[in-house]
């Protein structure tokens, strides 16, 4: 289809590695990345692209794909700070995106969700699809804020079983991703107390943890 742009190698290869950090089953899933590739800064205002990797295998037992991406499956990030209103656009007519504030989220997932900053979900809304498949660039937005917060924030999708006695049924995953954030305060003279160097480096161990270990509770059918 023409809508579903060619990967360039190096595209390929990060949303790759990203869909092996973010997907407890590697051979399968829905998953959104964020597109450095894609994104610029133009005056005062950065533009944000996202792109978006469907996954699957075949299943030996039936020789049918594991799971396959139908219309209604669809890919959320949540908490983008520094939105400017009305910049959202698609890349593809076979999606749709829209904007909320929260959700949209699969069942039984549960997500940190900010009521004061906007969620985007695109919606494919495209014919049955049970290939692997790359969207590079399939939405972008535009921000105020200059600075990235690398895995600070997260993403949820959803596809659908079909293979197996739970054909049909949706399957949700969800991860982490980047999102703006405000630039920082100016720097202060004051040296931090050892203790906040301490859990500063503590925490900074546990979001790198959590960005590259696979959960097996991160992926559920429902």
């Amino acid at each position: 289809m023409k809508t579903r742009r060619t990967a360039t190698i190096a595209g390929v290869l990060m949303g790759l590695a990203m869909l092996a950090a973010a997907t407890p089953q590697a051979n399968a899933g829905f998953v959104l990345v964020w597109e450095p590739n894609q994104s610029r800064t133009i005056g005062t205002i950065s533009v944000w692209g996202y792109s978006a990797f469907f996954t699957t295998s075949v299943d030996p037992g039936t020789g049918q794909p594991v799971e396959t991406l139908l219309p209604g499956s669809y890919v959320t990030v949540y908490d983008f700070g520094g939105y400017v209103p009305g910049s959202m656009k698609i890349n593809s007519k076979e999606f749709k995106l829209t904007e909320q504030n929260t959700g949209i989220t699969p069942k039984g997932i549960l997500v940190p969700d900010s009521p004061s900053l906007p969620n985007f979900t695109a919606t494919y809304t495209g014919p049955a699809l049970k290939t692997s498949t790359s969207f590079i660039n399939l939405f972008t937005l535009d921000t105020t804020f200059t600075e990235r917060i690398s895995g600070g924030s997260n993403f949820s999708g959803l596809d659908y079983k079909t293979s197996g006695p739970s054909t049909g049924t949706p399957v949700a995953l969800f991860g982490f991703i980047s999102t703006p954030k405000k630039d920082p305060p100016p720097s202060s003279s004051a040296v931090p107390e050892p203790q906040s160097l301490l859990l500063l480096g503590i925490g900074t161990a546990v979001v790198f943890g959590a960005y590259h270990r696979r959960k097996p509770h991160g992926r559920k059918v429902s």
